[in-house]
């Protein structure tokens, strides 16, 4: 599996993981992202990343992280290759990190 959701394919108005809370992807090493733009996820707690080293972008922006006391697991340098929008949505996750043990 590369990718988890097309939205191309699926039309414009969708919110797959509208009630998700906890996002968990282990021992995916073939997948490269999640979504291809941010998706709306206003319930999400927790995101736990462990075995999914070509994945590297997730599925938020910036304004994710306002509204959210998100965790972020997984692997440092999984989180230092991560791709980001811009740096303002990087630093906005930043502190929800917290390596794998």
């Amino acid at each position: 599996m590369r990718e988890i959701l097309d939205l191309d394919m699926m039309g414009t108005i969708f919110t797959p993981f509208a009630k998700l809370t906890v996002l968990r992807l282990s021992k995916l090493p073939h997948l490269w992202r999640i979504c291809e733009n941010p998706l709306p996820v206003p319930f999400l707690k927790k995101i736990l990343i462990s075995g999914c080293p070509l994945l590297s972008k997730l599925p938020l922006n910036s304004s994710s992280a306002q509204t959210s006391n998100l965790i972020i697991e997984g692997e440092e340098m999984w989180w230092d290759g991560l791709e980001w929008e811009d740096q303002a949505a990087r630093n906005a996750f930043l502190p929800c990190f917290r390596p794998c043990k």
